[in-house]
């Protein structure tokens, strides 16, 4: 595509643009006359011919793109070619040009480069530069700036991994990876033949290596391994891999602590590692370190991998086959979100194993600091707000047994794992005959999602298989029987329709199936939306508190079961909370009140500081004989070392050290502040600090699970501030479960 930079602006404007623009709009915006935007509108229709879009101008009406959305981002990426300056590039572009550009040097640049690469002024490189100094800062780096010198980079290589890392995937999003992977494989990298953009300027980066010896690395990796990676993972590691080879090249290798690098070597993933490496060193004639396969290891122990648990083939996998302790976990984690949602989650056996089989990677991600971006986060965040907001308060007892925080990006995919779960309860089970392949490059939570979502809004679809890019262009794929294929990511597949949606179905993609299976639209039973059930799932017993305050209730419970009969009728979600406190009372009681007693409770006024909060209930425990004193001294060192993370929700902290540490029994404790104390968190000041002694790994669990339930209870705090003894705090715990 070959246009003038202001013409490449207007072109973008209208691509981002719902409606039609007005000629005279576009002549104000660009500040040039009204004949001027005519002859570049002009250009840009000529430009559009090869591609599947038309530039429609209507008098009266304003000037619009038409055509699909597939083809508008792939005009869209060829317009976001980084290094062509024949548009006018914004200031974020630039600062990321100019960390490119530092990245890649081995010494120290002067700012005249900077101003003949950017064709900008000093003053305008310098703001960029104090940018670039605080980008740099956030990855523990130093940006030096000497006179008769230049600029130059500093830090820890592990820091420069991961702030190289971090700039590429704010370069590129997953599907230019995707794009990516597949020019390797395409073997375009042989001859250097990259689309412009991210892959030009990750290639310098690595200085030109040979991507395809990489990839053959990664794909012995799999094997090792049994399992494939997620495509995103998959280009991911390429990425990872490239930069360790390229530094090493460089002589600039990572050193780790050594008691990570002692534990890291008792693990699989380590003595895979080591094969890794000696591919390597044969292929690229440098020595890997011991460090190094440590590094290569940590990303197999993070990798997000594509394991297909759905349909008939999910019949492969039972939990036997995972790790217990990983097992015991997630139940906790899906009875919190349970608890929370109003439905009954926890006998949903594809949740528990699919969940399970994320978290594997996603404690190790958490556990050593590896990020992972989630490209559906705002998404996931706006659109399904209830289910994210159940996973962030099942993340809590991953928080508390990491004792690290959770990111949104993490919670936003083990979302995704509820959300598969509530369609699945949605589902009519009507008869299928669209026989649909779904292709996604983000692991078994996305397709999982989609999955459910085409299911209960389609009844006459028939999901005959989930595959990973790599797979659907492997050319082993029959498509004889297969009448669609339903992608997240662009693909250009002969003999079979291909329709490309959003991992999440927007309200757009489903029109366009519908449309597809337009002769069969009669068939559909069920046609509930899971936006609709967002907004529209509530507690049936606040209801009818509600209503008892207005008016008098002759009947609770003819009230209550006219009411579930007319939201049924109305196809809205609700639950009985009672219902699910009767059912999970009597584990409860066991296992958190068993636990939590009278004598395990203080009450005071104020501390001096949170220490001192936490010496105090400790003390209480160090009484009665379920912990030493060293037990004290460590959780308080924990949260020296490791910041605030013990505030799990507003005014209320939950600490603890390793059974290790000194526990003798099983045991809770809870110091309740009036006054609050400050741990230095947004949630401060804290009211209730509660106090964890496991005396294994697995056997608090459920009584962790059953505490942090009674967040999910309005006003707890508040209830619990407002009683002044022992038994009335024990009282009022009962009483909220």
């Amino acid at each position: 595509m070959s246009l003038k930079p202001r013409t490449c602006q207007i072109l973008n404007y209208l691509i981002d643009q719902q409606d039609p623009v007005a000629i005279k709009d576009l002549a104000d915006k660009f500040e040039v006359s009204p004949r001027t935007i005519r002859y570049d509108l002009d250009d840009i229709k000529d430009s559009l011919s090869s591609y599947e879009l038309s530039l429609v101008r209507k008098t009266r009406v304003g000037v619009y793109l038409q055509g699909e959305e597939a083809e508008l981002n792939k005009v869209r990426r060829e317009l976001i070619d980084i290094h062509s300056f024949e548009r006018i590039l914004s200031p974020q572009e630039r600062q990321r040009l100019i960390l490119f550009r530092l990245f890649q040097a081995n010494e120290a640049i002067i700012i005249k480069e900077l101003e003949l690469m950017l064709q900008i002024s000093k003053s305008t490189i310098i703001k960029d530069l104090n940018e670039v100094e605080k980008w740099l800062a956030k990855h523990n780096l130093e940006l030096i700036r000497k006179t008769n010198y230049g600029l130059e980079i500093c830090g820890a290589e592990i820091d420069f991994r991961h702030a190289m890392t971090n700039i590429l995937e704010e370069t590129a999003d997953e599907t230019e990876l995707i794009d990516f992977l597949r020019q390797i494989q395409n073997k375009a990298l042989k001859t250097r033949n990259l689309n412009p953009g991210f892959f030009t300027e990750f290639d310098k980066l690595i200085s030109g290596i040979d991507l395809n010896k990489v990839e053959s690395v990664i794909s012995f990796a799999e094997k090792q391994l049994g399992f494939q990676f997620a495509d995103g993972a998959y280009a991911g590691l390429l990425v990872h891999l490239s930069l360790a080879i390229s530094r090493l090249l460089e002589g600039k290798d990572i050193h780790l602590p050594a008691e990570r690098l002692k534990l890291l070597k008792k693990s699989n993933e380590y003595n895979i590692a080591e094969k890794i490496g000696s591919i390597v060193e044969q292929l690229f004639e440098i020595k890997v370190p011991d460090s190094e396969i440590g590094y290569i290891s940590l990303h197999l122990m993070g990798a997000k991998l594509w394991q297909k648990v759905e349909g008939d083939n999910y019949s492969n996998f039972n939990e036997n086959d995972l790790d217990p302790e990983l097992i015991i976990l997630t139940r906790e984690m899906v009875k919190i979100a349970e608890d929370y949602l109003g439905l009954e989650l926890v006998d949903d056996v594809q949740l528990i194993i699919g969940l399970a089989l994320h978290l594997k990677p996603t404690i190790n991600r958490i556990k050593y600091d590896l990020p992972l971006k989630n490209p559906l986060l705002l998404d996931i965040k706006n659109r399904y707000k209830k289910i994210y907001k159940a996973a962030e308060k099942a993340a809590k007892i991953l928080q508390s047994e990491l004792q690290k925080d959770i990111t949104a990006d993490e919670i936003a995919y083990i979302a995704l794992h509820f959300g598969a779960a509530f369609e699945r309860k949605k589902s009519t089970g009507a008869n299928k005959s669209l026989r649909v392949v779904l292709v996604c490059s983000s692991g078994m939570g996305t397709s999982n999602l989609l999955a459910s979502r085409l299911r209960k809004e389609f009844s006459e679809i028939k999901i005959s298989n989930i595959l990973s890019v790599l797979q659907l262009e492997s050319g082993e794929v029959d498509f004889a029987n297969i009448d669609l294929i339903i992608t997240t990511i662009p693909i250009d597949i002969k003999g079979c329709e291909v329709l490309e949606v959003n991992p999440l179905l927007s309200q757009k993609d489903k029109e366009k199936i519908r449309k597809i299976i337009n002769d069969q639209k009669e068939v559909l039973k069920d046609n509930y939306d899971f936006e609709e059930a967002e907004n529209y799932s509530f507690n049936i017993q606040e209801l009818i508190e509600v209503i008892e305050e207005e008016a008098i209730i002759g009947d609770k419970n003819v009230l209550k079961e006219s009411l579930e009969d007319f939201f049924e009728y109305k196809g809205i979600n609700v639950y009985d909370d009672l219902k699910t406190k009767q059912d999970t009372k009597e584990n409860i009681d066991e296992d958190l009140l068993k636990l939590l007693t009278i004598d395990n409770i203080s009450i005071v006024e104020e501390v001096d500081d949170w220490k001192k909060g936490i010496s105090l209930i400790g003390e209480v425990l160090l009484n009665q004989g379920y912990i030493k004193e060293s037990y004290i001294m460590q959780t308080i060192k924990i949260i020296e070392d490791k910041g605030a993370y013990v505030v799990i929700a507003p005014h209320i902290s939950l600490v603890h050290a390793r059974p290790e540490d000194g526990v003798i029994a099983k045991s809770i404790g809870l110091a309740v502040i009036k006054e609050g104390v400050k741990f230095g968190h947004d949630y401060d000041p804290v009211h209730l600090i509660f106090i964890l002694a496991p005396e294994d790994k697995t056997s608090h669990l459920p009584a962790l699970s059953g505490l942090l339930k009674l967040l999910n209870r309005n006003n707890f705090v508040e209830e619990i501030l407002a009683v002044n003894t022992k038994e009335a705090v024990i009282k009022k715990i009962k009483e909220l479960l």
